[in-house]
C-alpha cells in the first residue's frame, strides 16, 4: 500500500487475527485503476494491481474500482451478520445436513466464499437450483395445499418458493391432484375476500322490467313478461347501486312470486335478471385479485356479466374477461412455510454444482462459479454425525 505522502510502498497489512472475529468482515481486493481510498482513517493512494483490506461494507461502493480477491474475516453466526448491498453470506450446522438457501436475484450471482467442514469420508457441498416454474393460482399462508397452473409436480418431488419479500424456503410434494376447475378471470379486482364454497353466477340476457313500484314487504311482483323463468330459479336486480337477491316460489302469466322478501323498495322500470350456472369457488381469493378459482366454466364466455356473492354477505357485477386455458392441479405438500401470494412462482429443484469435501475443512475462494437462471439456489452438505457450513458468501 502507498500513504498519499509516501512514493515507496509498503509492507501489506498482516492477516487480520482470529481474535477479531466479532468485528465486520475484511475484504481482500485488488484495485482496477489507480484510486485514493480512506483506511482507519488514513489516506492511501493504490496503482492499478495493487493488493489491500477494506471492510466488507465498503466493497459495493467502489464498484468496478476493485475486484474481490478473498474474504479474510467472517462473522461466527449469520444472525449477526448485516449483509452490505451486493454480498449475502449464510452459516448452518447439522448432524447427517447442513443446508442454507439464497433467494434468486435479478443480477448474476457469483459464488465468491465457500468454507464448509464435514466428518464423512466421502462428504459432498451440493448447489440445488430452481429449474421448471410454476405459477400459483391463490395465496399460501403459512398452509400445505398449494394450487399451481399446469402442474407436473409428482409425490416426493422437491419445489422451491420465494416471495415479494425474497424468504425462500423449499416442500416435498406428498400428493398431487389435477383438477378441472376454471380461473376465472374478471375485469378489476375483486375488492372484497372470498372463501371456498362463495358462488359465482352468470346474469342471463333477457330482462324482466318491474311494472309498478314494490314496497320492501312484498314478495309479489308484476313484470313485462315471464318467458324462462320457473319456480327455483334466481333473480336479481339492482337498485340503488345495491343488488338484491331472491328465489322464485311461482310464476303467474304477468307476475313471478318470491320465496322471502327482497326487504327494500324497489321503483317500477328496474329490471330483474335471471342468474344461472353457479360455480362454487374452490379456494380463497383475496380482495386484491383479479382471479376466482371456481369450479368449471360451463356456458361461459369473454364478455358475460358474473355475479360473485361472497358468504360474508353482498354482491358485486364483474365482467368475465377470460378463461386460462391451463390446468389446474393440487399439490398437497410438508410442513406449512412462507406466505405467498397469487402469481408468484415456485420452482422444481434441480441440478447440481458439486465440491468434494470428504472428512476435512475446504475452504475455497474467488469466483467458484455462478448461480444459474437467477432462482432460488440450496447448498447442502452432508455429513455423519457433523458437518458445518462455516460460511458461504453470494454476491447479488
Amino acid at each position: 500500500m502507498k500513504k498519499e505522502t509516501k512514493k515507496t510502498e509498503e509492507t501489506a497489512p498482516a492477516p487480520t487475527p482470529i481474535n477479531r472475529m466479532t468485528k465486520p468482515a475484511m475484504v481482500k481486493v485488488r484495485a482496477q485503476r489507480p484510486m485514493s481510498e480512506e483506511i482507519e482513517g488514513v489516506m492511501y493512494r493504490f496503482t492499478t494491481g495493487d493488493e489491500f483490506e477494506i471492510p466488507q461494507a465498503r466493497v459495493a461502493g467502489l464498484g468496478p474500482l476493485v475486484q474481490i480477491l478473498t474474504v479474510l474475516l467472517l462473522l461466527c453466526a449469520v444472525a449477526a451478520f448485516a449483509a452490505p448491498v451486493g454480498l449475502v453470506a449464510k452459516t448452518a450446522t447439522g448432524t447427517t445436513s447442513a443446508t442454507v438457501m439464497f433467494a434468486g436475484g435479478n443480477l448474476q450471482r457469483p459464488v465468491v466464499t465457500l468454507d464448509v467442514t464435514s466428518d464423512k469420508a466421502g462428504s459432498v457441498a451440493s448447489w440445488r437450483y430452481g429449474t421448471t416454474p410454476f405459477r400459483l393460482a391463490t395465496p399460501i399462508v403459512n398452509g400445505t395445499n398449494f394450487y399451481f397452473y399446469s402442474s407436473s409436480l409428482t409425490t416426493n418431488d422437491v419445489f422451491f418458493a420465494q416471495n415479494a419479500a425474497d424468504a425462500v424456503t423449499n416442500y416435498t410434494v406428498w400428493g398431487t391432484n389435477a383438477l378441472t376447475n376454471a380461473v376465472l378471470e374478471l375485469d378489476r379486482p375483486l375488492g372484497t375476500n372470498l372463501v371456498a364454497g362463495d358462488t359465482v353466477r352468470k346474469f342471463t340476457s333477457t330482462l324482466y322490467v318491474l311494472t309498478n313500484d314494490a314496497s320492501a314487504t312484498t314478495t309479489n311482483y308484476s313484470v313485462s313478461l315471464t318467458n324462462g323463468l320457473a319456480a327455483n330459479d334466481v333473480l336479481a336486480i339492482e337498485s340503488d347501486n345495491i343488488i338484491y337477491v331472491g328465489t322464485l316460489h311461482s310464476v303467474l302469466s304477468n307476475s313471478i312470486n318470491f320465496t322471502a322478501t327482497l326487504a327494500t323498495n324497489l321503483s317500477a322500470n328496474l329490471v330483474f335478471r335471471k342468474l344461472t350456472n353457479s360455480h362454487p369457488v374452490v379456494v380463497a381469493s383475496p380482495y386484491t385479485s383479479s382471479e376466482i378459482v371456481a369450479v368449471n366454466a360451463t356456458n361461459l364466455a369473454t364478455g358475460d356479466i358474473l355475479l360473485v356473492s361472497p358468504a360474508s354477505g353482498g354482491h358485486t357485477k364483474y365482467i368475465y374477461n377470460a378463461n386460462h386455458t391451463l390446468n389446474l392441479a393440487k399439490v398437497m405438500t410438508t410442513a406449512a412455510g412462507i406466505t405467498l401470494a397469487a402469481d408468484d412462482h415456485c420452482y422444481l429443484r434441480g441440478g447440481t454444482n458439486s465440491t468434494p469435501v470428504g472428512a476435512a475443512t475446504v475452504r475455497l475462494y474467488g469466483t467458484i462459479f455462478v448461480l444459474p437462471d437467477h432462482r432460488p439456489a440450496q447448498l447442502v452438505l452432508d455429513g455423519t454425525s457433523a458437518c458445518t457450513i462455516n460460511s458461504v458468501i453470494v454476491q447479488y
